[in-house]
């Protein structure tokens, strides 16, 4: 959703195993917010962002982001 992953999601994917994450947003501020949270809190670290125009008749941009631990 636009308005990100929030605290509570998170929280859980902070507690799992996950050794990689695939961050796909429509919302890069959202996006950014969740991304540092990850990384500060639960070791993810951003290798890889692109942005892609999935709507080239409008002014969204989605983008993909991959984190790491």
């Amino acid at each position: 959703p636009r308005k990100g992953m929030g605290r509570k999601v998170v929280k859980l994917i902070g507690k799992s195993k996950a050794s990689k994450l695939l961050y796909v947003s429509c919302n890069p501020s959202t996006q950014a917010r969740d991304i540092a949270w990850l990384h500060k809190d639960h070791g993810f670290s951003l290798t890889q962002i692109a942005g892609y125009d999935m709507y080239c008749h409008s002014t969204h941009l989605e983008t993909v982001a991959i984190l790491e631990r």
